[in-house]
């Protein structure tokens, strides 16, 4: 599964390439993820790295905060918290005034969540969790799983544990077959690894958002 997407990533980074494509910065992140979940960290970070060299100061702010955001989830991968957290501020004051419009909406508001839990309220990121929800759970399923997995971490990082409610909540992943997804995030440290009865799959990754929570993400 995940040998076929990095085929067809390696594929579309060089016609975006070959074209000067404006899809090119996604290209490159979303092989970047590929990357990861089979444990080629270094191509992951080249991937990454040439991602940053496309985004030139002339292209558009959400080519910017499209980065920002792909960065900074990749820095949690890599356990380097202090670093998401800058990135996750400056996304913030690139995307000020400008949050509906976001290119990566389930992604934003689970990384504006993760910071504010740690540097901000803990009550304030309750809220952000809540509504972000709201607004992605009918409108685009994908982007809420995003939004899923933070709350749970969020709950897991208050209380210790998920709720009955969260542990259903979480089974949309199997529904919707989003095993990579689920994946990611656990590589990020907003979901506990799966058991292979829950998803078909049990790879455990340690991650920074573990680590920054005291472990409480298990």
């Amino acid at each position: 599964m995940y040998s076929e997407a990095i085929k067809w990533g390696e594929h579309s980074a060089s016609l975006g390439e070959h074209t000067n494509s404006s899809a090119l910065q996604g290209a490159y992140t979303n092989l970047a993820d590929a990357y990861v979940l089979v444990g080629r960290e270094g191509d992951a970070v080249a991937s990454i790295e040439r991602a940053r060299e496309w985004l030139v100061p002339k292209r558009r702010w959400k080519f910017h905060s499209g980065f920002l955001i792909v960065n900074a989830a990749f820095s949690l991968i890599r356990g380097n918290v202090a670093l998401a957290l800058d990135l996750i501020g400056q996304l913030e004051v690139v995307c000020r005034g400008k949050e509906r419009a976001v290119p990566i909406p389930g992604s934003y508001w689970k990384l504006r969540i993760f910071r504010e839990a740690h540097l901000g309220s803990l009550e304030v990121a309750q809220k952000l969790a809540q509504s972000s929800a709201a607004q992605l759970r009918d409108v685009c399923p994908l982007h809420y799983l995003d939004v899923l997995a933070a709350s749970a971490w969020l709950e897991s990082r208050v209380n210790g544990e998920y709720s009955p409610e969260t542990q259903r909540e979480l089974g949309i992943f199997e529904e919707l077959g989003a095993v990579g997804r689920r994946q990611l995030l656990t590589a990020q440290g907003f979901l506990r690894p799966a058991r292979i009865n829950e998803m078909g799959a049990s790879r455990s990754v340690h991650t920074g958002a573990q680590q920054s929570s005291g472990s409480i993400v298990r």
